[in-house]
């Protein structure tokens, strides 16, 4: 997404898309990055509720309230 948006702005600097196609674009890939962010947060949230639950029936103890 950096790269995209880095030649994104070097397109845009040198005239050969109009700014407001840009702007455009760079909204949308913007859109996909947090996507893409939002995703691996919660993969790496249910790995941690995983790891937890694993960890509660290992030592027997009452799991902690949500």
């Amino acid at each position: 997404m950096r790269l995209e948006l880095s030649y994104l702005y070097r397109r845009i600097d040198a005239g050969e898309i109009e700014s407001s196609e840009g702007s455009r674009r760079a909204y949308v890939l913007k859109t996909i990055a947090d996507i893409i962010a939002t995703a691996e947060l919660e993969q790496r949230l249910s790995e941690i509720e995983d790891r937890q639950q694993t960890l509660v029936r290992q030592q027997n103890v009452l799991p902690l309230k949500h």
